[in-house]
């Protein structure tokens, strides 16, 4: 066990349907065993049942396996950035944001966060309120960072990444969270990593995009970026990871010289969706990646989603609307792997 301890508020994700058959409890005591092993005791009985299996399949000749553990999450760092009193009842919580001024004195900022709790944060409806917001920074180089974070109870997302490029986000949990969680807002955004997150009990917002009605906890709108073992462990009314790509982004990135629905694919890779209501992986409206994307002519190239391990999602595994030229290669909700191209 690294650095849990009596005291800490633990959640554990659903492993069934149903994205809300989670629970939390505080952890009372953790003792350490002979088998390097730590039993855990907890302050009250879980309400739903959580699985710690790893299955695999009679006759599969790949010899896959399927893992199902739930996630367990600890909320607690040692810093933490949180609204105030009333924010439970406004919906109108603290926000973090970096921006550039783009004045000639100004110096180029930088975020970085590491090791911090974020609660109650977020103000609902309000375009630009999120709890982490990296605000039309451009190219950081990666100089800028949200790593080993816990952020929960938020009423507006939970990391967004707006008009800015080559951003770091690693280890970070998202937990009862409201309307696309991991975000790319514009569809200008290229180059940014998520890797290893995890985030579950992603909430319906009725105020923000049309989309948010049905949220996915991570949302991508340019294929440029980088997804790699990330878990989307349940979002109600929506999706673990949503690609939306449109012929140009919108919003304060408008520009036509970029054109996310025909945009170089970059890494999607080993990453796990489950106990979302419709599907894992949603691709819509469309995307056919091109070698030259914005060049108006048709030359498809492969795009490739890898490795995503999909179970116990409402409708199914995958679903991709209209697609170009994807290679794909996944293991859906009931253990059996697929390859192949369309």
């Amino acid at each position: 066990m690294v650095n849990w301890q009596a005291g800490n508020t633990i959640a554990i994700a659903s492993s069934s349907f149903d994205a809300r058959e989670v629970d939390t409890a505080t952890i009372t005591s953790i003792t350490q065993q002979a088998n390097k092993t730590s039993l855990i005791q907890l302050s009250s009985p879980l309400q739903y049942t959580h699985l710690g299996v790893l299955r695999t399949y009679a006759g599969d000749p790949r010899q896959n396996v399927l893992d199902m553990r739930a996630e367990v999450i600890v909320l607690e760092r040692n810093i933490v950035i949180q609204g105030d009193p009333t924010t439970s009842s406004t919906m109108f919580g603290g926000h973090v944001m970096s921006t550039w001024s783009k004045s000639p004195w100004a110096s180029y900022p930088t975020m970085q966060l590491s090791n911090v709790e974020l609660r109650q944060m977020g103000q609902a409806f309000q375009m630009g309120r999120y709890p982490v917001h990296f605000h039309m920074m451009g190219d950081t180089s990666f100089t800028s960072w949200v790593a080993n974070c816990s952020i929960h109870h938020t009423w507006n997302r939970g990391v967004t990444i707006h008009g800015t490029h080559q951003v770091h986000v690693r280890h970070t949990t998202a937990f009862v969270t409201t309307g696309h969680t991991f975000f790319l807002e514009d569809g200008v955004e290229y180059g940014n990593i998520f890797e290893g997150n995890c985030g579950f009990l992603t909430q319906v917002s009725n105020g923000m995009l049309i989309t948010d009605n049905n949220p996915a906890t991570f949302w991508m709108t340019n294929p440029n970026n980088t997804l790699i073992g990330n878990h989307a462990g349940g979002s109600l009314e929506g999706f673990g990871f949503w690609y939306h790509l449109d012929d140009n982004p919108g919003g304060a990135s408008k520009t036509y010289s970029i054109c996310p629905k025909y945009e170089t694919m970059g890494v999607f890779k080993n990453n796990l969706a489950h106990s979302n209501q419709f599907y894992g992986l949603r691709i819509h409206p469309e995307y056919y990646q091109q070698s030259c994307p914005c060049c108006g002519q048709w030359n498809l190239t492969p795009a490739r989603f890898e490795g995503l391990i999909g179970y116990k999602n409402g409708v199914n595994c995958v679903v991709a609307t209209q697609t170009g030229c994807c290679q794909h290669k996944f293991a859906d909700q009931h253990g059996k792997y697929h390859e192949g191209r369309g």
